[in-house]
């Protein structure tokens, strides 16, 4: 593992954080836990399932139907399911962008999870990544999902979630000749009810990233 690394998501979380909440959150990436549970990931299938066409909203609805019918007892199944419910839900409601329902896209795959900024290994590992054709050229975008009801995003971290999408997608994804598309390379914040595109205009949120990234360094332990 190289010396500096972090999830993208944490990075949003990073760049508004506390100097202590900073210093857990680099903590967390020297010492994974790895007994951890991943919490949501039926709804987070289902909600990648639904961006594969998003004409269909069934792979939402059935979602749905199958937790509400789930047998279970524990606590955190019970607080796990409470919760994703509520995702579906509002990703039922979720207004979908005019350019992604009306094109045609493909879901593509890459290997690659991760990109380096100013020597920090950020991964990226997109929920999809979609090629399209757009005027006749070959355009490429891609979704990142966040859900967490008690670290909501706000627009500036969602662009920079959308914004490192975008940057990982150029690296990893599309060719010298091909285009990746700023309003195609999304963050979903479902508790936010916000789906965020990457920015037009980059330079500010490239300062800050490059910024957040050096900051990172500089608590990293020796």
């Amino acid at each position: 593992m190289p010396q500096y690394h972090i999830s993208v998501n944490q990075f949003a979380e990073f760049s508004k954080a506390t100097p202590a909440r900073k210093a857990t959150i680099v903590k967390q990436q020297i010492e994974v836990n790895k007994f951890l549970i991943p919490w949501y990931q039926l709804a987070k299938g289902r909600i990648k399932k639904y961006f594969y066409n998003t004409k269909d909203i069934e792979p939402i609805l059935s979602g749905i139907e199958t937790l509400k019918t789930k047998q279970i007892t524990k606590k955190r199944q019970i607080l796990d399911r409470k919760v994703s419910i509520e995702a579906l839900e509002r990703v039922v409601k979720l207004q979908i962008p005019d350019l992604l329902k009306s094109i045609h896209y493909n879901i593509v795959k890459s290997e690659e999870k991760s990109i380096y900024v100013e020597d920090v290994l950020i991964n990226i590992s997109p929920e999809i990544i979609i090629r399209a054709e757009l005027n006749g050229k070959v355009c490429y975008g891609g979704l990142k999902i966040h859900v967490a009801k008690g670290k909501l995003f706000d627009q500036v971290q969602s662009s920079y979630v959308s914004l490192l999408l975008k940057k990982y997608i150029e690296k990893h994804v599309a060719g010298e000749d091909e285009m990746v598309i700023p309003e195609l390379c999304f963050c979903l914040d479902v508790f936010s009810d916000r789906l965020t595109p990457a920015p037009f205009e980059q330079s500010m949120y490239n300062e800050d990233i490059k910024a957040f990234c050096n900051e990172l360094k500089r608590i990293w332990p020796n």
